[in-house]
C-alpha cells in the first residue's frame, strides 16, 4: 500500500507478477482467498485512473475491508503460538 501511495506502479506490477508466479499453488487454496482478493484489488487500483469514480472497484475494496474487519473481530487473524 505504501508503494501505491508513492505512485510506484512499476514496482507494484513487478511484485504482483512475481507473487502470482511464486505462490500460484497457495493462491488457489480456499484459505488464501483474501490474499488473492487483495492482490486483485491492488492490481485494479494500479490500473484505475480515478478510484473514487470506479464504483465496482470501491465495492470490491469495501468487501475486502469488511472481511478483514470481521476476521479481526472473530480473532481468525491471530496466530495461536501455544498450540
Amino acid at each position: 500500500m505504501i508503494r501505491y501511495e508513492l505512485n510506484d506502479f512499476h514496482y507494484l506490477e513487478h511484485k504482483a507478477e512475481r507473487i502470482r508466479k511464486e505462490y500460484s499453488i497457495l493462491l488457489k487454496k480456499e484459505e488464501y482467498t483474501r490474499q488473492k482478493q487483495m492482490g486483485l484489488v491492488i492490481g485494479k487500483m494500479v490500473e484505475s485512473v480515478v478510484i473514487k469514480k470506479n464504483k465496482q472497484l470501491l465495492k470490491e475494496i469495501n468487501v475486502l475491508l469488511d472481511g478483514i474487519m470481521l476476521n479481526s473481530i472473530l480473532g481468525n487473524d491471530i496466530i495461536n503460538y501455544s498450540d
